[in-house]
């Protein structure tokens, strides 16, 4: 669905889908055929931004090394939407770590279903709810690692790096998305990599690793692009744009 900008109000951009394309995107040739449809749209010798999903952008970047789709590929910058990246990371740490102590946690609240896979609200809530005592935790931490035996000294150094740094690069990047802030979301999107690769989340590391080398590229060669990102880094944001296509979907009719 390509957005186009009304108006400014308030810093934020009313962002009006231009047209919903009848493709399934899902499929190489639906995605070809919405690529079409939007190069149609687009002056002559002239990019456009296209924002899309880890899939979507892993395919897109697979069309650059593809001669037949060089016809299309010249007229678009893939930008990976950044709010599928703070999900991936939330639900992935959680799994990590919920054996050895997130789920302990949740019992200790009274939370007697704990899923190996949650849902975003959950695993962020549960992070949300550790937060404030992190200091106390890691400081009975420390006093714990300089008399316990090896048995556990791993268990708890791995613990201690949840706290001290997984948990707290999440939710600065949750807050750097929500809040538009094109700064802290730089500062924190190597430390979310890191995070991933610890994971094993091998098909996503390799997509951040690409947008984030691409973004680095940006910076050093294409300073203008670089600052157009920074700028509105808010039309870049999955989930504000999905608030947009419901209202938009309220306005008019299904038929």
């Amino acid at each position: 669905v390509p957005i186009r900008f009304k108006r400014e109000r308030n810093n934020q951009r009313d962002q009006i889908p231009y047209k919903i394309f009848p493709y399934n995107c899902g499929s190489n040739s639906g995605l070809y055929e919405c690529l079409k449809e939007i190069n149609s749209v687009i002056p002559d010798n002239s990019q456009y931004t296209l924002k899309c999903d880890i899939n979507i952008y892993w395919r897109l970047v697979n069309y650059f090394y593809t001669p037949s789709k060089q016809e299309i590929t010249n007229t678009f910058v893939p930008f990976l939407g950044v709010w599928h990246i703070f999900k991936i990371s939330v639900i992935k740490v959680f799994q990590f770590f919920c054996n050895s102590f997130l789920a302990d946690c949740c019992f200790a609240i009274n939370i007697n279903t704990v899923f190996s896979t949650p849902s975003l609200p959950f695993a962020l809530t549960i992070f949300l709810y550790i937060f404030p005592i992190i200091p106390r935790l890691k400081q009975h931490i420390n006093s714990l690692l300089t008399r316990c035996s090896n048995i556990y000294f791993d268990h708890l150094y791995n613990l201690y790096t949840l706290l001290d740094n997984w948990i707290p690069s999440i939710i600065d990047f949750g807050i750097a998305i929500s809040s538009s802030n094109f700064e802290l979301f730089i500062e924190r999107l190597p430390q979310i990599l890191l995070i991933l690769i610890e994971c094993k989340c091998h098909s996503y590391t390799s997509v951040i690793f690409i947008f984030l080398s691409q973004i680095n590229y940006w910076f050093k060669f294409h300073k203008e692009y670089y600052k157009h990102i920074r700028d509105h880094f808010d039309a870049f944001i999955e989930e504000k744009n999905e608030i947009y296509i419901s209202k938009y979907s309220g306005w008019y009719s299904v038929s």
